[in-house]
C-alpha cells in the first residue's frame, strides 16, 4: 500500500427513485476528497440522470444485484481503501477524515456507527447501540476485499455473508465508536423476500461459524437462496421464518411513516407487525426495552 493510502466510494443503484443525488452530495462534501466515485448501475443503459462528470459510471446489464454491483466497482477501482455506501443513505462531513486517521497497516477492515434516520438529511435519532453488518460506512482494504472473496451471488443477505466471510479470512474488523453515516429508513428500503433470504443467509452462517454445516460458502449462498423459495426446508419452518421476517419489515415500515409525520400509517404498519408475528414483535419490544 502507498505511502498515502487512496480511497474510493462504491455506490450500487439501480437508476430508481430520487435518493442518489443527496448520497453523491455527501461524498462530494468529504475533506479530502475520496480518490474515485464509483456508482455501478444494475442497468443494461445508464439513465439521463447518470450525468455526473466526477463520477465513473458503470453498468451490470441488469438484474445482477446490489451485491455483485459492489463487487464489480471494487474491480473497476484502483484504490488502496473501498468505501461501501448505499444509493439512498449519506456519509456525515467528518467521514473520510477520521477514517483517513484510522487506516494501518494491521487494519483491514474499519465498521462504523451508523445513525438510523428517515428519508432526508435531518431526522430524528433511532438508535445509538449496536453494531450492524451493512455496507454503507463500511471501509475495507481493496486487497482483503477481493482475497475474502467480495459478496455472494445472492439478492439479499449478501452483506451478512460478506462480512463473516471477512473475519473468518482475515480475522476481526476495527470498530470505530463515532456515528459516521446515516442509514436512512423508508418504506422502500426492505422488501419481505430480501429480508426471507437474509434470514436464512444469517442462519446458514451461524452454522457454518459454529461447524455445524461443513458446507461452503458458495454452497451456502445456493442452500440459502432455495431455502428462501421454500425449497429444502421444513414447511412449518418456512412459515415461521416468513411471518418473522414479514413482521420485521412492517416494524421498518412502522418507523419510516412515523418519522415521516404520519402516525395513522405507522400505526397500520405496527398493528400489522403485531399480528404477523406476536412472539417475534414481542420478542423486539424486549430487547429494546430491556
Amino acid at each position: 500500500m502507498s505511502a498515502q493510502p487512496t480511497f474510493a466510494c462504491i455506490i450500487p443503484w439501480s437508476g430508481k427513485n430520487d435518493y442518489l443525488g443527496e448520497a453523491l452530495d455527501s461524498v462530494f462534501l468529504q475533506q479530502p476528497a475520496f480518490d474515485e466515485v464509483i456508482v455501478v448501475c444494475d442497468r443494461k443503459e445508464l439513465p439521463e440522470t447518470a450525468n455526473n462528470k466526477r463520477v465513473k459510471w458503470m453498468l451490470t446489464g441488469g438484474a445482477a444485484g446490489a451485491g455483485e454491483a459492489r463487487n464489480l466497482g471494487v474491480r473497476n477501482a484502483t484504490s488502496d481503501w473501498v468505501v461501501f455506501l448505499d444509493h439512498d443513505d449519506l456519509l456525515l462531513p467528518d467521514y473520510l477524515s477520521t477514517i483517513r486517521g484510522s487506516v494501518s497497516s494491521e487494519v483491514f477492515c474499519l465498521q462504523v456507527q451508523l445513525r438510523y434516520l428517515s428519508g432526508g438529511r435531518t431526522g430524528n435519532f433511532i438508535s445509538s447501540d449496536g453494531w450492524h453488518d451493512l455496507p454503507t460506512g463500511a471501509c475495507i482494504q481493496r486487497k482483503a476485499f477481493l482475497t475474502a472473496g467480495g459478496f455472494p451471488p445472492m439478492q439479499g443477505g449478501e452483506d451478512m455473508i460478506m462480512f463473516r466471510r471477512l473475519r473468518r479470512t482475515l480475522g476481526e474488523t476495527m470498530r470505530i465508536p463515532r456515528h459516521l453515516a446515516s442509514y436512512r429508513i423508508h418504506p422502500h428500503s426492505d422488501s419481505s423476500s430480501k429480508a426471507l433470504r437474509a434470514y436464512f443467509s444469517t442462519k446458514l452462517c451461524n452454522q457454518i461459524d459454529a461447524g455445524e454445516s461443513a458446507i461452503s460458502w458458495e454452497e451456502g449462498s445456493k442452500v440459502a437462496d432455495e431455502m428462501a423459495q421454500g425449497i429444502g426446508v421444513d414447511p412449518k419452518e418456512f412459515r415461521r421464518a416468513k411471518k418473522e421476517t414479514s413482521s420485521r419489515s412492517f416494524l421498518r415500515m412502522s418507523y419510516a411513516y412515523s418519522l415521516s409525520g404520519k402516525p395513522l400509517h405507522s400505526l397500520i404498519f405496527l398493528l400489522r407487525a403485531f399480528f404477523s408475528s406476536p412472539e417475534y414483535f414481542l420478542g423486539k419490544i424486549r430487547n429494546k426495552w430491556s
